[in-house]
């Protein structure tokens, strides 16, 4: 079962910028892209890298550490879809914004 938890205002989260959240014990990044938000786990595939302070370019996120892509919208590594890091449903409510862990 899905659990919903409230992360803060929009405003805190700047376009084509990330911020860090724990979530029930788990790292997650959450991110504003063309006027939408995602949330993916905060940590790169490769070494762990904090996703949350990657650069957004074309609609992926690039670690900060080694330069790997995810695509915001799937969690999907940009050269190999096999490779994922989790995705979370993102939801506003007026100024405020959701995770569905």
């Amino acid at each position: 079962m899905r659990t919903r938890h409230k992360i803060g205002a929009k405003a805190e989260i700047p376009e084509g910028a990330g911020k860090a959240v724990v979530l029930e014990g788990r790292p997650v990044a959450v991110f504003q892209s063309a006027g939408r938000y995602f949330a993916l786990d905060d940590a790169c595939l490769h070494r762990g890298g904090p996703l949350s302070e990657g650069t957004i370019e074309a609609g992926a996120v690039v670690c900060p550490w080694h330069h790997w892509r995810f695509e915001l919208a799937t969690g999907c590594h940009a050269a190999d879809p096999q490779s994922r890091v989790r995705s979370y449903p993102v939801s506003a409510e007026g100024d405020e914004l959701f995770i569905e862990l």
